[in-house]
């Protein structure tokens, strides 16, 4: 299912759809507000923050390596927290495999 990436603001008379050169809005896994912008993550731990006056789009640098299979943004105690998620490992004769 393809999914793109809109913002609306209140006045607006159409939404605004957001782009960004190597971020893929069809995987879009979670997106969250703070401290005065639109934060956003895919499903691979890429993550993108938006201006939401200029709807200027950035992605956010740093290098992360991500396994799990879903991604959450977490405001806890003042800061912003990428959560990846795990599936429960697999149970084989009492041994746990990952």
């Amino acid at each position: 299912m393809m999914m793109d990436l809109y913002l609306f603001k209140f006045g607006d008379e159409r939404a605004t759809q957001i782009e960004v050169e190597g971020w893929s809005s069809c995987c879009c896994d979670d997106f969250i507000q703070f401290n005065g912008k639109f934060y956003a993550v895919d499903n691979l731990g890429s993550r993108i923050t938006i201006e939401p006056y200029s709807r200027a789009a950035t992605p956010v640098t740093g290098e992360l390596t991500f396994k799990g299979k879903k991604k959450f943004l977490v405001e806890s105690f003042g800061k912003l927290l990428l959560v990846d998620m795990f599936r429960a490992p697999k149970t084989i004769h009492g041994d746990h495999y990952i």
